[in-house]
């Protein structure tokens, strides 16, 4: 039986759907400069659709997995709807350079939990893989923080993440971003490597050990 939050979830995937459309029309036919709003607005519908059938499919499931990622982009989603209106607003850009401030200062707090949590002798292989992760990420995240912060400062073509020289957008953009991506992934794969081969080396030893207390036991029979 479909209840009232799963009817809410259901209008909310339609209704965004429907306003999806003539936002992605705006979209394709604004200037580069006008679009962003649109952009973000655009985004926020397609958050909000894929949150509902999360949250349709956690309920459906009982997966409490699905319902915080739910969670998660809802929040996501307020963000990017926050954005649309103050990218309409000349004021806007006092509210885009506090939060490149912001950026600025949860870097900061990452980078002195990071090495405090290293300093600490107290954790184990994988909990210190995962540290050392984050540090390798933590110069990379630097770059493309400043080059966030350069660009809302100054307002140059140069520093322009959308219109400004390749060369830049390659190497003060993109790639710290594919950097930083690729740590982290690279950690998630070495931490399940390692997982498989300790839960394999368990397995060995349980079999080692009842091969043993095979043979002791058909001793012991030999014996009486």
């Amino acid at each position: 039986m479909l209840t009232s939050s799963g009817a809410l979830d259901i209008t909310q995937a339609i209704s965004f759907s429907m306003i999806l459309v003539p936002s992605t029309y705006v979209v394709l036919n604004r200037d580069n400069y006008e679009r962003f709003s649109w952009i973000y607005l655009s985004s926020f519908c397609v958050l909000r659709i894929v949150e509902a059938a999360l949250q349709l499919q956690g309920d459906f499931e009982g997966s409490s997995n699905l319902n915080s990622g739910a969670m998660m982009l809802k929040e996501i989603a307020v963000a990017l709807l926050l954005l649309s209106p103050l990218c309409l607003l000349h004021e806007g850009l006092v509210y885009i350079k506090a939060a490149a401030a912001l950026y600025v200062l949860l870097w900061v707090l990452l980078a002195a939990q990071t090495i405090r949590l290293l300093l600490q002798p107290k954790y184990d292989s994988l909990q210190r893989l995962l540290q050392q992760g984050v540090a390798v990420s933590l110069p990379f995240f630097a770059i493309r923080v400043l080059y966030l912060l350069s660009s809302v400062a100054t307002l140059s073509h140069e520093t322009n993440p959308f219109s400004g020289p390749i060369a830049v957008r390659i190497f003060l953009g993109f790639l710290p971003e594919v950097a930083i991506t690729c740590a982290l992934v690279a950690v998630g794969l070495i931490m399940r490597n390692r997982e498989e081969s300790t839960l394999g080396s368990d397995e060995w030893r349980g079999q080692s050990h009842s091969m043993v207390d095979v043979i002791e036991t058909g001793h012991q029979n030999a014996n009486n």
